[in-house]
């Protein structure tokens, strides 16, 4: 009996895996949340592709996307994608559990400001972000998602080339390091001196108690090199 559960498994999971690979990409479409929309899909279920990525009314760019697997042991998918717009990539692994959770590994990412802003759906509020030009780095961050929203972060994420849009001085690099709820933000030397502790909740949602000192009078027209600001920032992601 135990041999002949396990030929009847096996035999599911290979015909799982062949409609995968056989069913057009175009399937997907059926299974999409409607805050999300691909102006054209290519490929197979499978292995895809979606350009014109729209999250809830954004131009998100070019997703690609490869099945890995179908996990038994523990019920799940595990999908290999990557995210692109002009000079901007994010590649990793997606975890798809049965149980609804979602976790993406990051094994490299490099995020041109500008891009993020125009690619993000306009809900989000960036906080002091939004005022910000300069390039996210990040390799072996890892995001667990509440349905589609972030719910924690485990990793490191830099903030290099940072400079202020309005007065276009520079201000960075920064660091932010995540452990799950909590956070913290610190400048890595550069004209502005930044200490922050982050947290988030709910998912999707953050709370930043800031203080920052500039160490030269460009930064911050008016304000005195030395002098400690300090503020309480919310967002959403």
């Amino acid at each position: 009996m135990i041999r002949r559960g396990w030929i009847i498994g096996l035999a599911s999971s290979g015909l799982v895996v062949g409609l995968l690979v056989w069913l057009p990409a175009s399937i997907v479409r059926w299974v999409l949340p409607s805050s999300m929309a691909c102006e054209s899909l290519s490929g197979s279920v499978w292995q895809g592709r979606c350009v014109g990525l729209s999250v809830r009314g954004s131009r998100s760019g070019v997703l690609t996307w490869s099945i890995r697997g179908v996990t038994i042991d523990r019920p799940g998918v595990d999908v290999t994608v990557q995210w692109s717009k002009e000079e901007s990539v994010v590649a990793g692994a997606l975890q798809l559990a049965a149980s609804g959770l979602t976790t993406l590994v990051l094994d490299r990412g490099s995020i041109d400001m500008a891009t993020l802003r125009s690619a993000l759906p306009a809900d989000i509020l960036m906080g002091p972000l939004a005022s910000v030009a300069g390039r996210l780095r990040s390799s072996g961050l890892i995001l667990e998602f509440d349905g589609a929203r972030v719910q924690s972060l485990q990793g490191d994420v830099i903030l290099s080339d940072a400079i202020l849009l309005k007065s276009g001085a520079p201000i960075g690099p920064f660091v932010a390091r995540f452990e799950g709820k909590h956070g913290s933000l610190s400048d890595l030397g550069g004209p502005l001196r930044l200490s922050a502790t982050v947290l988030i909740d709910p998912p999707g949602a953050f709370k930043a108690q800031t203080r920052m000192q500039t160490r030269t009078s460009s930064v911050l027209p008016g304000v005195a090199p030395g002098v400690p600001i300090e503020a309480e920032i919310e967002g959403r992601f």
